[in-house]
């Protein structure tokens, strides 16, 4: 199953999320190449934290804990890739470069 991380706003207001205008009760599937910037975000942490945005794994949507570790939290389904297409240490961890950038062979 393929895994989903889609933020809804939750306010009255059009706010932004990963600098994307998002209009009140719209949902954001962020794509997978956004993910590091949606685990540094601060911004999106407080605004799920305060409720301003539900977090939903595609399924359902989650409350605070479980969105706040959903956003947090980077997984690969790793039998879509060819074994030598992306670095992976010893202990099958995805190799990144100082800025988060997924390290490809």
């Amino acid at each position: 199953m393929a895994i989903v991380k889609k933020l809804r706003n939750a306010t009255l207001t059009t706010m932004q999320i990963l600098n994307r205008d998002i209009d009140p009760g719209e949902s954001y599937t962020v794509p997978s190449h956004l993910w590091f910037e949606l685990i540094d975000s601060t911004d999106v942490q407080d605004k799920v934290t305060n409720g301003d945005i539900i977090v939903n794994d595609g399924t359902i949507d989650l409350n605070v804990i479980d969105g706040l570790d959903l956003i947090s939290t980077f997984q690969l389904n790793t039998s879509t890739f060819d074994e030598n297409t992306i670095l992976v240490d010893d202990n099958g961890s995805v190799l990144t470069d100082h800025n988060g950038n997924v390290l490809i062979r």
